[in-house]
């Protein structure tokens, strides 16, 4: 029942959020302001990792603070990427993205399965970055 934010060990410059099942809203929100305060170390881009793997259960009221997490990521979080969603929380994310278009047009969002893929997303983004 936590919500821990670091930095990443495996990547540069990409924060690791990993969310557990039984928190509540003011505890994500602590955790975006850690988020952001991490993010404010580095004039770097840098991209946001969402361990949902263990999360299992969506507080009340999950469309307005949701809304309102969106709102708070720096501008150098670039790229977000949610890692294992389950089938209510995927169908959720996408009637966000259609709701909320404007403010998920701000970066890159991709939703993957497991740690490793998006760590490797965040590789693959970065070296396509880079080559331009």
């Amino acid at each position: 029942m936590s919500i821990q934010t670091t930095w990443s060990e495996r990547e540069p410059h990409t924060i690791l959020m990993t969310i557990e099942s039984g928190f509540e809203w003011e505890m994500l929100y602590a955790a975006f302001d850690d988020m952001a305060r991490l993010a404010s170390e580095t004039n770097e881009p840098c991209a946001m990792i969402l361990d949902m793997r263990q999360f299992q259960k969506v507080p009340a009221n999950a469309i307005t603070h949701a809304k309102n997490t969106l709102n708070r990521y720096p501008e150098n979080v670039s790229l977000v990427v949610l890692v294992g969603m389950n089938y209510f929380i995927n169908t959720m994310w996408s009637v966000f993205q259609k709701l909320f278009a404007n403010v998920f047009a701000k970066r890159a969002y991709h939703a993957v399965a497991t740690l490793d893929e998006a760590y490797l997303l965040v590789e693959r983004m970065r070296a396509n970055a880079s080559s331009r």
